[in-house]
C-alpha cells in the first residue's frame, strides 16, 4: 500500500502493481502468473468499483433536458 501511496496518482496505478508483482516474485511465483495475478486482483478491485459508480453516477443523473 504503500508503493502506492508513493506513486502520487490515484489508487496507487503503477507503484501498486509493481510492489504486488515484485513480491509474488520474491515468493518464488513464475514472473507470467505474477503479471497475470496482479491484473485480476487490481482488475477486481479497483476497475470494478470505477465500473459501478460509473453506472450508479450516470443512473442518478436522470434524463437531460434539451436546450431549446
Amino acid at each position: 500500500m504503500l508503493a502506492g501511496a508513493l506513486s502520487f496518482l490515484p489508487a496507487g496505478l503503477g507503484g501498486m502493481e509493481a510492489a504486488m508483482v515484485s513480491l509474488l516474485l520474491w515468493q518464488g511465483m513464475a514472473p507470467a502468473q505474477a503479471v497475470a495475478a496482479t491484473i485480476l486482483i487490481r482488475l477486481t478491485t479497483l476497475w470494478f468499483a470505477v465500473a459501478l459508480g460509473v453506472a450508479a453516477l450516470s443512473s442518478s443523473r436522470g434524463p437531460q433536458a434539451q436546450p431549446s
